[in-house]
Parts: structure tokens; C-alpha cells; sequence
């Protein structure tokens, strides 16, 4: 993990902290949503990992992440009913937490031409 990761990921707490602060009496949708998506990011790029010398490896990335995206959203938006401020968090949250993960493996695709470059 490097210095943005680290810095979007403080952002995510803060904010986390914040709305625990002002809705207490959603404190286990808050955490539900943060670290379930939070979990499936790092399983997802695990996944990533494992898949990586295959030829079309991001692009079964970017369809892996995008259906864990649409399951994710709707999975919490089923579970949250109409409550405005649990679906304002799960927006922030999904938009915070995927740019680690997009930058991940955006770091791994440039690690991975060097060393194709060292390799010829």
C-alpha cells in the first residue's frame, strides 16, 4: 500500500467516523457496508493477483469488480430500504474505497510492463 492508498483509506475512516458520530442508530449498517466492501476489495484483488499472466487478465478484472460493484449496491440498497442517509454513505464509501483498488492494479499493470522490458 503506498502514500494515496493510505491517504484515501483515512479519508474513508474519517468519514466513516463521522457519520457514526451523527447516526449512532445506524452503527451497524455503517460498519456493514464499510468493511463488507472493504472485504470484497481486497478478495477482489487477490483474485486479481492469481489472474494476472493470463492475456485478458484486466479485462476479467474490470468485469469481476463490476459485477461485484452492481451486487454490492443493490444487495445494501435491498437491505437499507429508502433511508437516505445509510444510501448517502454507501455512495461515498464506493466511491472512496474503489480508487485504491482501481490504483492497484493500474501500479501492478506498470510493474508488470518493467519487468517485460527488463525481460527482453
Amino acid at each position: 500500500m503506498n502514500k494515496i492508498d493510505t491517504i484515501i483509506y483515512a479519508f474513508a475512516v474519517v468519514f466513516m467516523g463521522i457519520f457514526l458520530y451523527l447516526y449512532f442508530e445506524y452503527h451497524i449498517y455503517i460498519v456493514g457496508i464499510f468493511f463488507s466492501f472493504l472485504f470484497l476489495n481486497v478478495l477482489l484483488f487477490r483474485m486479481y493477483k492469481g489472474l494476472k499472466r493470463m492475456p485478458m487478465a484486466v479485462m476479467a478484472f474490470m468485469a469481476l469488480n463490476f459485477g461485484k460493484d452492481i451486487l454490492w449496491a443493490f444487495l445494501w440498497m435491498f437491505v437499507i430500504k429508502k433511508n437516505e442517509v445509510l444510501v448517502m454513505f454507501l455512495a461515498l464509501v464506493f466511491l472512496l474505497l474503489s480508487i485504491p483498488l482501481y490504483h492497484s492494479v493500474l501500479r501492478e499493470i506498470k510493474n508488470n510492463q518493467k519487468s517485460d522490458k527488463n525481460q527482453l
